[in-house]
């Protein structure tokens, strides 16, 4: 089991979660300059913090294959959030929520709040997928998805 430090919040990774990382590359002391990313999308609304921008700088640029036992592929990457604040804005404004792209599980957007749960969506459904960090990482290199956390678009008036 790795632990990284992300300011307030420590993630304490599965072993197999782990596994996999290492697998692909990663080491809890890894650190990616993200200053260009976090530059473009703050140009386009998206305000970063402290959670983001931590598991960023950990994990940006990791790119998970289905292979491996995998059925699923995971890309954090900031970048893929680019163009999506318009989409995500209504809906994470009328839930009360800041939220920050982190990568695309499958192909769809993955998103944190600041609060440390994660968030996919089609930009029809939005869906959370945990309540933390750690068991988001799990539910989607797993492929157990969303599971029942659905939560529905307001209707905005």
């Amino acid at each position: 089991m790795w632990n990284i430090f992300l300011g307030g919040f420590m993630i304490n990774l599965s072993e197999r979660v782990s596994r996999v990382f290492v697998n692909y590359g990663w080491s809890p002391e890894r650190s990616v300059d993200i200053t260009t990313f976090i530059d473009k999308l703050s140009e386009e609304g998206f305000q970063i913090f402290d959670v983001a921008e931590k598991f960023l700088r950990n994990l940006h640029g990791l790119k998970i294959e289905p292979r491996l036992g995998l059925h699923t592929a995971i890309d954090f990457h900031a970048g893929e959030g680019l163009g999506t604040l318009h989409s995500i804005q209504p809906w994470a404004v009328a839930n009360d929520l800041q939220v920050y792209a982190i990568g695309m599980w499958v192909s769809r957007p993955i998103y944190v709040d600041s609060q440390g749960r994660l968030y996919i969506t089609d930009f029809s459904v939005y869906e959370r997928v945990s309540e933390t960090i750690e068991e988001g990482l799990d539910n989607l290199l797993f492929f157990r998805g969303a599971q029942s956390f659905v939560l529905i678009p307001p209707i905005l008036m």
